[in-house]
Formats: structure tokens, C-alpha cells, sequence
């Protein structure tokens, strides 16, 4: 090879490696805000920074609250979340975006799904367990007068599977009907349940307000509003009504979604209206009440208290963090308990049978479905 040979090889190898330079540097100055596209935006829960007491602790109340105080003060939070998804930007031609742990997908039109409600998606379905131990505590419960009722609660998956990506629809099947199965199972125990999706799939369908927030995996105030009213007539509990609905200018409960679970930024303000319901309603309950659920009985429970059906007898109310002993005696002093949980309590190992052990093991009775 001649000597302008070796000059051209040289110089092409030298044009070769700063283009691939340019290359990576492109999503890098991109990254790091020299090509700014994402704009931070939502209201902040402003979660304070919890006292630490003994009591607190021992019910994780303290460790909830901390990991919400966590979530929107660790350092560096904003140039991460943000970098990373300005990272999806890049590599997505900004059409996904994933939350800080994978655990949120932005799908179209700025649609979020939690990725654990995908199985109500899955091809190959899960199977539906028997609720044997639903089922021992039930018989626990008549002994002790104590009237149960189950929700089901809806999954914004299902009721928004036109917005998901289209990798998880191409992977994803249709509609397990999870939902259906487990109410029709716990009905067979014959416990009062109520499904609500076919109400809130209506709801979407219609042209009214929407169930879900646009930036969060969890159902609205006006769909758990709804669920109240309608569950309250299957179960005999007497008339509910909606009789207005008051609009609000900022983001309020599970509109807040985007920033309380601070994993995800994305491009524009969603510019909808927020709303709650406004209750009447011709009863209060009698006796104690205790609300059991996932995240989503949070939703029901405001309702509940902005229906103002609590007595003098109050309201318990245990969400996602263990029950203790000193709980369970609490809840099995109830005059009712409802349960309120999406489907995704197929799963063996879900908090729901953690707490009807802890349930069944302060009863101090040996139910019928046990000694048999």
C-alpha cells in the first residue's frame, strides 16, 4: 500500500471513530439537559418528614410514611428521573416511557399502567385459587356475627387496553376476566360481592368522566364514588346517591399518582379537570366497620367517610402494611367488614391471606371448613 494509502486509512479510521464518538455523545448531551424536552411538572404530595415513636413503628406506620417522605427527598431525585427519561425519549423516539423501578409504562396519549396489574392481560391466564382460607374465616366471622362483603376492585389495565404500548399488547392476550373468576368464587362461599368492572368499563365507554387519572394506576374518586353507590344497593346496605359533582383546579388522591409514586416526568400537563363526588345518602352504618384492602380500598374508604355512613362506632381502616394481633382483636370486634381488593389476589402469596391468618389465628375458634 502506497503512502496516500496509508494516509487515507489513517484519516478514515480517524473519520470512523469520531462519528461513533458523536454517536454516544448525542444521547449523553441529551441526557444530561443540553437538549432539553421534558418538563417537570405536578403537585408534590408534600409528605412531612415522620416522628419516629415506638408505637408507629411496630405498626409500620412510621416505615410507610418515611418511605413517602423518601420518595420525594432523596438526593439527586429530580436529575435522575429526569435523565432516565430523557434517556427514554431518545432511545423510544419519545413514545414510552418506563418509572424509576420499571414499575410504571407510559403508554399513548400519556396513559401510565402499573406493570403488576398486566397479568388481568396475561395469554396464559393464572389460575383463580379456591379461597379456602377466605372461606375458614368466613365461617369465623358468622359465628361472631360479624357480616362480610367483598369488592372487587377494577384494573386500569383492562379498562384502558386500547393506550398500552404496543409491545404489551403484541405480548399480552385479551381480558383474563380474573375479576369475574374471583368474584364467582367468592360468591360460591357465599359471601355479598360486588365486581365493578363492567360498571367502570361503562363508564370509560360512555362520554362522561373518566374512572382513571390519565397520570395514575389507581381509580378516581367519582369511579370509587360509583362503586359505593352501586355496591351498596347489591349488598342491601340502602340508598346512596351522587348528586353532584364538584370540580376541582389541582390534582386530588389518585390524581396525585404521578408524583406520590415519583417515578415518572413526562412532556406536558394533562389539561383535565379533576372531580369529586357530592353524597346523599338515607342511612349511616351501625356498629363498628373495618375497611381491609389493597391501595385501592383507599378510594372506597374516602367515599365512604365523604358519604358520611360512619357512626358513632367508627371506622378501622388497614391497607397494604401487615396486621398485627392487636389489629386483628380490633377488626374481629366489627359489626362488618368489607373487603376491597383489585385481582390480583390470585396470587398465593398475597398480603390478603397474610392478614386472614392473623385474623383466623386471634379468633380463639376452630371454624367449621378447619376441623374438617
Amino acid at each position: 500500500m502506497g503512502t496516500n494509502g496509508m494516509k487515507f486509512k489513517k484519516a478514515y479510521k480517524k473519520i470512523f471513530i469520531f462519528a461513533i464518538v458523536c454517536l454516544l455523545f448525542l444521547p449523553m448531551t441529551y441526557l444530561l439537559g443540553v437538549k432539553d424536552k421534558t418538563v417537570v411538572y405536578g403537585v408534590e404530595a408534600g409528605e412531612n418528614l415522620p416522628s419516629l415513636q415506638a408505637s408507629s413503628f411496630v405498626s409500620r406506620e412510621f416505615q410507610t410514611k418515611f418511605e413517602r417522605w423518601w420518595n420525594t427527598h432523596f438526593g439527586f431525585r429530580k436529575f435522575m428521573l429526569k435523565s432516565k427519561n430523557q434517556f427514554y425519549d431518545w432511545a423510544n423516539f419519545g413514545k414510552m416511557h418506563t418509572g424509576y423501578f420499571n414499575n410504571i409504562i407510559e403508554g399513548k396519549d400519556k396513559y401510565v399502567f402499573g406493570r403488576y396489574f398486566f397479568y388481568s392481560m396475561a395469554k396464559n391466564c393464572p389460575s383463580v385459587p379456591s379461597f379456602s382460607k377466605l372461606l375458614q374465616f368466613y365461617d369465623i366471622a358468622r359465628h361472631k356475627g360479624i357480616e362480610l362483603y367483598f369488592i372487587v376492585a377494577p384494573s386500569k389495565v383492562v379498562t384502558y387496553a386500547e393506550y398500552l404500548p404496543f409491545r404489551y399488547k403484541y405480548f399480552l392476550g385479551q381480558d383474563c376476566h380474573l375479576n369475574q373468576k374471583i368474584a364467582a368464587n367468592i360468591a360460591k362461599i357465599g359471601i355479598p360481592v360486588y365486581d365493578s368492572q363492567p360498571m367502570i368499563n361503562y363508564m370509560h365507554s360512555t362520554d362522561g368522566l373518566e374512572p382513571f387519572p390519565i397520570g395514575g394506576i389507581h381509580w378516581n374518586l367519582y369511579s370509587a364514588g360509583w362503586t359505593l353507590v352501586e355496591a351498596a344497593k347489591t349488598f342491601g346496605w340502602g340508598k346512596i346517591e351522587i348528586t353532584k359533582m364538584e370540580k376541582q383546579d389541582t390534582p386530588y388522591f389518585s390524581e396525585q399518582d404521578l408524583t406520590n409514586l415519583m417515578n415518572l416526568f413526562i412532556k406536558k400537563k394533562n389539561d383535565i379537570a379533576y372531580y369529586r363526588p357530592i353524597f346523599s345518602s338515607e342511612f349511616v352504618f351501625d356498629g363498628q366497620t373495618t375497611i381491609i384492602g389493597d391501595s385501592f380500598s383507599h378510594g372506597f374508604r374516602l367515599s365512604v367517610e365523604n358519604a358520611h355512613l360512619i357512626g358513632k362506632d367508627g371506622l378501622l381502616h388497614y391497607e397494604n402494611a401487615p396486621l398485627s394481633d392487636a389489629d386483628a382483636i380490633k377488626v374481629l370486634n366489627s359489626k362488618r367488614i368489607i373487603f376491597v381488593y383489585t385481582d390480583n389476589i390470585y396470587q398465593s402469596n398475597h398480603q390478603f391471606y397474610k392478614k386472614l391468618d392473623v385474623l383466623i389465628k386471634n379468633a380463639g375458634y376452630i371454624s367449621e371448613s378447619a376441623a374438617k
